[in-house]
């Protein structure tokens, strides 16, 4: 395991590291089969079975014969977080203008009486990340100095001065020297066709979003209220829709483990998303396909195409959500990916929310089958849509060549050992899941909402556009916050801001407007989040990789398709048994429904997801570790595996 400094000790510690620092090697005595070695220091003799010689980076010195002959006296290239203890309450100066350099500052301000920042450039605008900037403009300690460069330094026994290039002779206690050289370089430099990717790779996802939406807002209304099933049927199907899902679900990484070892001409993604889509395609014209059986037969060849379109969405939901890191491993250009990405996938989703009711309606009248057939009619066109979408990245994403972010080929064993060993995937992905529990359970209710509990179902649409205007200014103003807070704070107050709307949503009035003002406000902030958790996953690839020594993209990327089918089951079982038990399912109208019947809905609808999403931040801010500045060390860890031709 590799060793870091800072967080990284107390990540080692866990695992059983014992550390032993300032003990130089004199020799080094290899042991007979089956002995252990032994390593010579000056500080005693360790044993040990294996032995691995890390020489570390070799950093671009300043270039300055009497402050490079002070290295370890006052001088140090990349230790500020082994040296900050000893620079207590003496003024320091980083020399650099990157990411590495703001977080050494951020962190070496904690010990130091001062912390000067100097850099060529007129300011960190340029080169650092906004929230390290806002991080440094805040931080009393911490000066910026631009238009400077060290020219000279020296001392006696250890640095105790240097000269800047305005020739003032300025007393060190210490400094710590960096430059565009070090290994952050690889996390924060621009990907190529990055501009191209951002586009051509998110636009795939809008009409994929159409369809899956299609499924898991409309399936269960489609059962209930145009093919009528009895209360009888619809238990056997719900649970049939539960345990298909959560089937689904759990092969989810053995088709990630596929796609991860999957090599072709066109590469690891591409194949399974346009197979994928083609099938998943088919199934979903099937669902929504009035077949004229009954009972028994009903629910058996239900459960069959159920599950068949689950396994089919896996293959290219999978593909494409593994492709993302793939294409940038700089956490902002992931970034805009995913919010670009998000904001497609939102505008699939609006559409479907909004569009598909008032579409069933303006085509019952004109098509044979009439509400039925209307409804097959929608399912074709959204299915043909989002294949012809998914043709775009498929024909025009190009994915990084510069740098090795394939996946490795994966057998069961390395599958399970890259699941369960990948702590920080397990913790990110049990947050996720149950944020998508709460929030999906309270959108899949929308629609009952509206025609029990509001009276009008006519009136869902017109719900649906602040839904779709909440997530799309979310998604368009996330970068912009990003700049000012970073992702624990951003997460913290979307998540404290989000149960607040849920609570008030619960008692407000029968308002469209209000209520569609809360809806905004609730998906502005849920488009935060959901974000946020995909940006998170997408870090503890390289974090799988550093720890467990191999990357798996597809197969990390496989449990937000085992996320979103576990969630869509349970969402799905809960609103199916909610409109049962409360006696929504055999009701004509809102005025059928007792009370508390409406009251049951609504609780299942608000209170109970507030406490899931409650619980999903939790158990993020409890065990997920992965910050930038622990994500950046990672990264400069890998740059050799990730340079595989030494770019």
């Amino acid at each position: 395991m590799r060793a870091f400094r800072g967080e990284g000790d107390i990540l080692a510690l866990r695992f059983g590291t014992r550390f032993f620092t300032g003990w130089p090697v004199t020799a080094i005595r290899t042991g007979g089969p089956g002995d252990p070695h032994t390593v010579c220091t000056d500080g005693g003799e360790v044993r040990a079975r294996a032995i691995v010689i890390a020489t570390g980076v070799d950093y671009r010195r300043i270039g300055i014969p009497t402050i490079d002959e002070m290295v370890g006296r006052g001088v140090n290239y990349g230790a500020a977080m082994t040296a900050a203890r000893e620079m207590e309450d003496q003024p320091v100066f980083v020399v650099g203008g990157g990411n590495s350099a703001g977080q050494a500052a951020v962190h070496l301000a904690r010990f130091a009486r001062s912390v000067t920042i100097l850099i060529r450039r007129p300011d960190l605008s340029a080169t650092m990340s906004g929230y390290l900037i806002d991080e440094i403009d805040h931080n009393p300690r911490i000066t910026v100095r631009g238009n400077a460069a060290v020219v000279n330094g020296g001392g006696e026994e250890v640095l105790e001065w240097i000269s800047i290039d305005d020739t003032r002779i300025l007393p060190a206690g210490n400094l710590r020297a960096m430059s565009v050289e070090s290994p952050a370089d690889l996390r924060t430099s621009a990907s190529p066709d990055f501009r191209r990717n951002q586009w051509t790779y998110g636009v795939g996802t809008l009409g994929r979003d159409a369809v899956y939406t299609l499924v898991s807002f409309y399936l269960v209304v489609y059962l209930t209220e145009v093919l009528n099933l009895p209360d009888s049927t619809m238990w056997w199907v719900s649970g049939v829709l539960l345990a298909a899902r959560l089937l689904d679900a759990f092969l989810d990484p053995v088709v990630g483990a596929l796609v991860d070892s999957t090599r072709s001409r066109y590469g690891q993604f591409k194949p399974w998303l346009l197979f994928g889509g083609l099938a998943s395609g088919i199934a979903t014209v099937l669902l929504f396909t009035d077949t004229g059986l009954t009972g028994g037969a009903f629910v058996a060849v239900f459960g069959v195409v159920v599950l068949l379109w689950g396994l089919m969405w896996s293959a290219h939901d999978i593909s494409y959500w593994g492709m993302l890191p793939a294409l940038s491993i700089n956490p902002a250009e992931r970034e805009r990916l995913a919010a670009v990405a998000k904001t497609f996938a939102s505008i699939g989703q609006f559409a479907a929310v909004a569009g598909v009711p008032v579409a069933v309606a303006a085509l019952a009248g004109g098509i044979e089958g009439g509400t039925t057939g209307s409804w097959r009619t929608i399912a074709i066109i959204l299915a043909v849509i989002m294949v012809a979408l998914m043709l775009v990245p498929i024909l025009a994403v190009r994915e990084r060549t510069d740098v090795d972010l394939e996946g490795e080929r994966t057998g069961l064993r390395e599958l399970l050992r890259a699941l369960f060993r990948n702590d920080q995937l397990l913790w990110a992905a049990a947050a996720y899941l149950l944020f998508m529990l709460g929030y999906g359970t309270t959108g899949a209710f929308g629609w009952y909402f509206f025609k029990y509990a509001y009276g009008d179902e006519a009136v869902f649409p017109v719900f649906a556009l602040f839904v779709g205007l909440g997530q799309i200014a979310g998604l368009a103003t996330f970068p912009l916050a990003r700049r000012r807070w970073s992702r624990g704070q951003l997460f913290t107050w979307s998540t404290a801001l989000i149960v607040v709307t849920y609570a008030v949503f619960f008692v407000a009035p029968m308002n469209i407007v209000v209520l569609g003002g809360l809806a905004f406000v609730m998906f502005f902030l849920a488009s935060f989040i959901m974000l946020l958790m995909l940006v998170f996953q997408a870090d503890t690839i390289e974090y799988g990789q550093w720890k467990l020594g191999r990357r798996n993209n597809a197969v990390t990327f496989a449990l937000q398709p085992f996320i979103n089918k576990t969630s869509a089951a349970m969402n799905t079982w809960i609103v199916s048994a909610t409109v049962i038990i409360a006696g929504i399912n055999e009701a004509d109208t809102a005025a059928d429904v007792t009370p508390g019947g409406i009251t049951m809905m609504k609780v299942a609808m608000l209170l109970i997801p507030a406490l899931l999403i409650i619980a999903g931040y939790a158990v993020w801010r409890r065990k997920f570790v992965i910050d930038e500045s622990l994500h950046a060390r990672i990264v400069a860890e890998l740059e050799p595996e990730l340079r595989p031709h030494g770019g």
